[in-house]
């Protein structure tokens, strides 16, 4: 992607996820949001591009390597003026650093598959769940334990869409999409039931909670309810390509030959 198609996809995300009206919610002041905000895009944006180069390469080479590392010591950069904490630095960029990692990792012959749902999932929103504890921080808001965890839910099931919309897309891309990986290593009838038991599983989580989450995104978010059965239908009338295999599955595949 280019420089516009990455702002694109970052405004989309904004919105999406609802986070000025999140920042707005938590009790920010409004002339601190300006300059926070501003602050996340850059974060959001050295993210995706570290994201759209792992997407596009397979073999990390020194040129490679180099340009993750220097993307990372910006993003900690970002992250350390936001917070004027280097400890706080640290423990808020773990699981992104995490995810990362998986996604090295995958060049190493570790498929994501092999990591728990819900733990693939938790580390699929590392870059949303960093601005909303960002932003969090920022208030001094105490948002309780349980709401916090349905609004992580809320955007795990954002996740699992974004997999199932780019099954086509993912084939010929270095992408982690989880739902397309299993349905080659476990058969697609069986990673549709484990998805569906998955979004059971949120469900239980979320709809306690889901006038409380909607306070926190307001109005114009899709609301949980709405979100898990578009998630179900789509799943429910998910196909795989015929006769193609992912681009991703052949680069493992060969790895796991040598």
């Amino acid at each position: 992607m280019n420089s516009n198609q990455l702002f694109s996809k970052l405004d989309q995300l904004f919105e999406q996820r609802q986070i000025t009206t999140y920042a707005k919610q938590v009790g920010l002041w409004e002339t601190m949001t300006k300059l926070l905000l501003d602050n996340l895009r850059a974060l959001q944006f050295a993210i995706y591009e570290i994201d759209d180069l792992l997407e596009q390469t397979w073999d990390i080479d020194a040129k490679v390597g180099e340009f993750i590392t220097e993307k990372r010591t910006e993003i900690e950069l970002l992250v350390m003026t936001i917070t004027e904490s280097k400890d706080r630095t640290k423990e808020l960029l773990k699981r992104l650093r995490t995810f990362f990692q998986m996604e090295l990792q995958m060049r190493e012959w570790v498929s994501p598959v092999t990591i728990p749902i819900d733990i693939f999932y938790s580390l699929k929103i590392c870059d949303i769940h960093l601005q909303r504890d960002i932003i969090t921080l920022k208030a001094q808001k105490n948002v309780p334990e349980n709401i916090w965890n349905a609004l992580e839910t809320y955007d795990k099931v954002w996740e699992v869409i974004d997999d199932l919309e780019d099954i086509e897309e993912d084939m010929e891309s270095i992408n982690s999409n989880r739902f397309l990986l299993e349905a080659f290593e476990i058969g697609f009838e069986n990673t549709k039931e484990e998805y569906l038991d998955y979004l059971l599983q949120i469900e239980k989580i979320i709809f306690p909670l889901e006038w409380e989450v909607i306070s926190l995104l307001g109005s114009k978010a899709t609301e949980p309810n709405k979100l898990i059965t578009q998630a179900k239908q789509l799943i429910q009338t998910s196909k795989l390509p015929h006769g193609r295999v992912p681009l991703l599955v052949k680069l493992l595949w060969e790895k796991s030959s040598t």
